[in-house]
């Protein structure tokens, strides 16, 4: 199965993420008012979700949609994740989903960890900002091409997490993060390929692309 493309209502700045993006490598799935963004940037998704409260557009006669009710325990976003592993992806790229209400980030990051327990693989983007999950066990993180850039490091739904940094301006050998002590906030890529090993715990990884660089 193709990657997944998942594309939500938040703002996407120019849309340059969108326009390397061909609908031949991906299956698209907008929720919501994504399809506005896809649309917007000429894509065409393959797969519309939502109620529908956000979205300016309505899907035109013969692109597949779900309706959802308003009601609903699941946010668009994550239904239409849950309907990408039913048609069997396991990779999921998310635009989209950070900035526009820090609740939806906040659920977005949620959700990365819920692929990440579905044994998929899953990262969140925007024009500024990419970060990524490292879950359960011993997990790599490599990171080629990004040097210069600013890289913060946090435990995610646990109290503290296990890692290993190389690379890094700020290396780590098995060192603990405490979810009450930020510090792994605002390191910097040191080198051309660097790495980040998860040893015990689960922690989230934010690379900022285009600001701190």
């Amino acid at each position: 199965m193709k990657p997944c493309l998942l594309i939500g209502s938040a703002p996407m700045g120019d849309g340059a993420l969108l326009r390397e993006i061909s609908r031949d490598d991906y299956y698209i799935i907008c929720a919501d008012g994504g399809l506005d963004i896809a649309l917007a940037h000429g894509l065409r998704p393959h797969l519309v979700v939502g109620d529908f409260d956000s979205a300016a557009a309505r899907p035109t006669r013969g692109l597949e949609t779900i309706y959802l009710p308003v009601a609903k325990d699941d946010t668009d976003m994550m239904f239409a994740i849950k309907e990408g592993f039913r048609r069997g992806c396991r990779e999921f790229r998310i635009f989209g989903g950070l900035g526009a209400r820090l609740d939806h980030s906040y659920a977005n990051f949620c959700a990365l960890r819920y692929i990440a327990q579905q044994g998929g693989t899953g990262v969140l983007e925007d024009d500024d900002t990419w970060i990524a999950l490292l879950h359960s066990g011993r997990a790599t993180l490599t990171l080629r091409g990004q040097k210069g850039r600013t890289i913060s490091v946090f435990p995610f739904g646990t109290p503290s997490c296990t890692l290993s940094y190389t690379g890094l301006e700020y290396p780590l050998e098995r060192g603990l993060l405490k979810a009450d002590q930020p510090v792994g906030i605002s390191n910097v890529v040191a080198m051309p390929e660097a790495e980040i090993t998860l040893h015990d715990g689960c922690a989230i990884v934010m690379l900022m692309k285009n600001i701190f660089a």
